[in-house]
């Protein structure tokens, strides 16, 4: 029985496994943990480009050493899929961060003392899990914030983040 049931998981692993490729042209919804916790969707514009929108929370510690602070953040962001059609696909994403308190937001007596905007690049790789789940990881490995306010430009393996897609198929 024991052999029965296992080749019956094999098969299904390997059937679904085979239906599991980068959708095209599919809205994309999901949540995250890590850098920028939050839920995102998205639009995935080809099997190797994909747009989306990220609203998180941010926790900052100040340079001030007066601790830490948490923002609600919003954050465009563009991912380019170096392989499309397997199972697993490397990509490279591109992400702008802006919290409300950030500059462009602020209030001229404010004087920016906790701005937190900036541009990240990373890189991570997601695993196609069903045709319409994807599961990633990605690492941040350049950040450049536009006020140096609060943060100093960044280089390096940093800001681990793991995640979930759903490609939900609308039609």
């Amino acid at each position: 029985m024991k052999i029965v049931v296992s080749t019956l998981m094999a098969l299904t692993v390997a059937v679904v496994s085979s239906l599991a490729q980068m959708p095209e042209e599919r809205v994309v919804t999901g949540a995250s943990i890590g850098w920028l916790p939050g839920a995102h969707i998205g639009y995935t514009i080809s099997s190797n480009f994909q747009l989306g929108m990220q609203l998180g929370a941010r926790v900052n510690d100040l340079k001030d050493g007066q601790g830490s602070r948490t923002d609600v953040t919003i954050s465009p962001y563009g991912r380019y899929f170096f392989a499309s059609g397997d199972d697993f696909n490397a990509y490279a994403i591109g992400q702008l961060y802006i919290s409300p308190d950030a500059k462009f937001f602020s209030t001229p007596n404010l004087n920016n003392k906790y701005a937190n905007d900036g541009f990240v690049l990373g890189m991570g790789a997601q695993f196609m899990a069903t045709k319409n789940v994807g599961l990633w990881a990605q690492v941040a490995l350049l950040n450049l914030p536009f006020s140096s306010t609060n943060e100093n430009v960044s280089f390096g393996i940093m800001a681990p983040s793991l995640g979930i897609d759903w490609y939900l198929d609308l039609d």
